[in-house]
């Protein structure tokens, strides 16, 4: 199965859901919107998942699709909600949370651990089971994903570059 199939088989309902249409709205990493990124973040959840099952690690990836697709929903509207970017970076996990909650009315402990937890390091708590770290990982990776699509190339590097 395709990773974008699982997204879609796991991660169905988040994605219709006018709290994920929101963040496809909401700004993010200058190039890219919340609802992208965390479409991003699925996608290098499944791959890590598939990488690591080379070495015998067994993930769950329903849980891992439902974590990344969550992990953001608290970043809409973050201009009005949030009154600095510290308050943004250390507020929207808990935010995201609490929308989790909503949506996935069988939420586990491990899921919503991984969501308030994904902001590792930059917060002092760590994830407390594979797929939050798992999470915590694939946000780093597509967010220098976003990063480095905002670098452009410079025109003279076209000359080395064909």
């Amino acid at each position: 199965m395709h990773y974008f199939d699982t997204i879609t088989e796991y991660g169905g309902n988040i994605l219709q859901s006018p709290e994920f249409h929101a963040i496809m709205k909401q700004k993010h990493h200058f190039v890219s919107t919340a609802g992208i990124h965390s479409i991003r973040v699925a996608y290098f959840c499944l791959l890590l998942a598939s990488i690591l099952g080379f070495f015998g690690l067994t993930l769950n990836r329903r849980t891992l699709v439902r974590v990344a697709l969550c992990h953001d929903l608290g970043m809409a509207g973050r201009k009005e909600r949030y009154h600095t970017g510290h308050d943004c970076c250390f507020l929207h996990p808990v935010n995201s949370e609490v929308i989790a909650r909503k949506l996935l009315p069988d939420i586990t402990y491990k899921e919503t651990d991984a969501i308030l937890m994904h902001m590792f390091p930059l917060s002092t708590s760590h994830p407390h089971s594979r797929e939050g770290w798992v999470l915590t990982i694939a946000d780093k990776m597509a967010a220098m994903t976003d990063m480095f699509a905002a670098i452009r190339k410079p025109s003279w590097i076209s000359a080395y570059v064909h």
